[in-house]
């Protein structure tokens, strides 16, 4: 069982409201420092639980300034500055050219390891070898 949290050219914005995987479990959200982190909510009525996260350190003081992460075009997952400049924190580098394939970032929580993953191509996603880059899920 997997789970898609972002598809291609979809973006997350910092300090917005989380966005959820489909289907439901896990919501991935770009806080206003400029990290990201994906949280699973396990019951109704208990506080969400990192399974990942990914930190940055802002050249300015996050109060006056704005983030985004986003799958590209080109399959890569970024995290990047847009005021007080246009900077990128960090990627994925799992660019591919031609950037006409279909990608998104999965959650694998079953799988052997647990993971988050850049698949490229249509789904299901389920083929190890179209997985562009992946990173272990917190215990």
């Amino acid at each position: 069982m997997y789970y898609s949290l972002l598809s291609k050219l979809n973006r997350i914005d910092s300090g917005k409201s989380p966005i959820h995987s489909t289907p439901i479990r896990y919501f991935i959200q770009q806080h206003t420092d400029g990290n990201v982190s994906v949280t699973e909510q396990t019951t109704l009525n208990s506080l969400p639980l990192v399974v990942w996260e990914k930190s940055i350190i802002p050249d300015f003081d996050y109060l006056e300034s704005q983030f985004y992460a986003k799958v590209q075009g080109d399959c890569n997952f970024v995290i990047k500055q847009t005021k007080p400049i246009k900077k990128t924190y960090w990627d994925s580098q799992t660019s591919q050219h031609p950037n006409r394939i279909a990608c998104a970032l999965i959650i694998f929580p079953v799988a052997d390891p647990p993971r988050i993953a850049m698949y490229k191509g249509s789904p299901p996603y389920n083929d190890r070898e179209n997985e562009l880059w992946w990173e272990p899920l917190q215990n």
